[in-house]
């Protein structure tokens, strides 16, 4: 994550030559266009540390470290400190957009698929897989979503030289982006190497946990596929069992297949370490019901601060104040066990979206937000 850290012995409070909104020992600044996003701030002994927040999810850009490194010399310069380390050097990482960046913004409409053969790929990386892909089968539509900002713009960069036009990229977590599409829509969905360090007891951690593997079931087209290759033979046994649960049937006589021809990134570095690759082929046989969200107008006035049963969470993990501005900012957690953790503006019990909030609409979330609003 880009960040500085500065030797001084001053506090947050101390530091007045920029707008901080603070909540105990931490702070947040916000940044506006192009950027929308927030910088945290806090103490560590003698250190002020400087850092992108990763809730608002912001592609690392050279131009995005060159912000974060002038903000940090000029509250270095205001407090008299000394920068001591920062990782915040030019790296030629520029955003090039072109019609392969699919924009993610608060509520967002379902996406309209481009054709009739449409395939989605969950954490594409660099994009060596997803993109000869779309080269090699120019008449179908390909999707894919990737959480990691720089392995994206590495992607997203590669996607726009070579000029594809049946191919579009989203740079979010899949857990939540999985709901951008109606079910019942691709031909096929790939997961390529997730869960490289797969245990059992984190099991809800998973890409493939009950909650995401229906998501993902529900997407896929009756008689489509999904197509999973892995190194973890225990993420491959784990998947076998839940795509069982799921009504999922394998398309050879055995669930779990070796896969010796595959080449990705990955897919190198682990055949240097003579993995074996561990191919699962799973169709479905069944049309899922439609899929429904609901969406809210903001502002939106809250008649509770917080609620939680055994599904649904909102939960409030900090208020932040400045004493320039008649709003606090409100960091949320909301949604099932997967919760979203966003940034409102909050003033009054009512809450507001800010140019750096950043969320989609789910059905859990939504569920949530009914709880707290009725």
């Amino acid at each position: 994550m880009p960040h500085a850290i500065l030797k001084t012995d001053k506090n947050l409070k101390d530091i007045v030559c920029v707008d901080l909104f603070v909540f105990k020992n931490r702070g947040i600044l916000s940044l506006n266009e192009p950027f929308n996003c927030f910088l945290d701030f806090y103490k560590k002994h003698d250190s002020l540390i400087i850092k992108l927040n990763k809730v608002t999810r912001s592609i690392v850009t050279d131009e995005l470290k060159n912000e974060i490194l002038c903000i940090s010399k000029n509250i270095a310069n205001f407090l008299k400190a000394e920068i001591v380390f920062h990782n915040l050097e030019p790296t030629n990482s520029y955003m090039h957009l072109c019609d392969c960046f699919e924009k993610i913004y608060t509520q967002k409409d379902p996406l309209k698929l481009q054709k009739n053969i449409n395939n989605l790929e969950i954490g594409f990386g660099r994009g060596e897989f997803l993109l000869s892909l779309a080269r090699q089968r120019s008449n179908e539509f390909f999707y894919g979503i990737e959480i990691y900002g720089k392995d994206y713009l590495t992607a997203l960069n590669r996607c726009c030289l070579q000029k594809l036009n049946n191919i579009k990229l989203i740079n979010y977590d899949a857990k939540y982006a999985i709901d951008l599409f109606e079910n019942n829509c691709f031909d096929n969905i790939y997961v390529n190497f997730p869960e490289p360090w797969f245990k059992f007891y984190r099991i809800q951690h998973s890409i493939f946990n009950k909650i995401t593997f229906k998501k993902i079931t529900d997407k896929i087209k009756q008689n489509g596929f999904l197509r999973i290759i892995t190194d973890n033979y225990s993420f491959a046994v784990h998947s076998s069992i839940i795509a069982n649960n799921f009504g999922l049937k394998p398309q050879n006589k055995h669930f779990i297949e070796i896969k010796n021809n595959f080449d990705t990134l990955y897919a190198k570095k682990w055949k240097r370490l003579n993995r074996v690759f561990y191919s699962l082929v799973l169709q479905k046989t069944f049309n899922s019901p439609p899929n429904f969200y609901k969406k809210y107008d903001f502002p939106i006035n809250l008649k509770r601060l917080e609620y939680k049963n055994s599904e649904l969470i909102f939960k409030i993990l900090g208020i932040y104040e400045n004493k320039n501005v008649d709003y606090k900012i409100i960091e949320v957690a909301i949604g099932s066990y997967l919760a979203q953790h966003i940034f409102f503006g909050f003033l009054e019990d009512s809450v507001f979206l800010l140019p750096q909030t950043n969320f989609l609409f789910t059905n859990d979330f939504c569920d949530t937000l009914e709880k707290v609003t009725q």
